[in-house]
């Protein structure tokens, strides 16, 4: 079961992030999340192959670009952003990419916008995801399996090579 507060579903609201920054976000909602999914993987798909190449420098931007999408999706208005003069910068993409390229401020947005679905696993009325991957847990049922298939079904290894079929005419 699933408790939805259709009143708060499509509120925003704000949100305290690290460095004294404060941004009013749009709920992370599947809409949003996967516009933001597939403009970042439109981006990824355009990036240089060399760099692409690179798995774990890959995943690093690719995260980045994530975080840049979703804040471009999501961020509505902001406090606590400003320039070197110290005049408050406007919610901006070029701006967003900046503030999300600080890994503290980047992890706890990424971590506000996606509450929506972890606010419900933490409910309990629904199953989370656990940690080895799996979308629900609980106790094993059933046991190993003593012998493998192939043996159980009395046959040994082959070579590889396939006996043609006879066909009865």
């Amino acid at each position: 079961m699933i408790t939805l507060d259709l009143a708060a579903l499509d509120a925003p609201r704000w949100v305290d992030l690290p460095r004294g920054v404060r941004v009013l976000i749009k709920p992370g909602t599947t809409p949003l999340m996967e516009a933001a999914r597939m403009a970042a993987g439109k981006r990824l798909r355009e990036m240089d192959e060399a760099v692409r190449q690179d798995k774990s420098l890959a995943m690093g931007l690719g995260f980045q670009i994530l975080l840049e999408e979703l804040g471009r999706y999501a961020i509505m208005e902001w406090e606590g952003v400003q320039a070197r003069d110290g005049a408050a910068l406007p919610v901006t993409p070029e701006a967003i990419a900046a503030l999300m390229k600080h890994d503290e401020v980047g992890s706890a947005f990424f971590q506000a916008v996606a509450a929506g679905p972890e606010a419900v696993a933490a409910e309990g009325n629904a199953s989370g995801p656990a940690p080895h991957g799996t979308s629900a847990t609980g106790p094993n049922t059933a046991g190993g399996a003593k012998r493998s298939a192939r043996s159980a079904a009395g046959r040994a290894p082959t070579s590889g090579k396939r006996r043609k079929a006879s066909r009865a005419h």
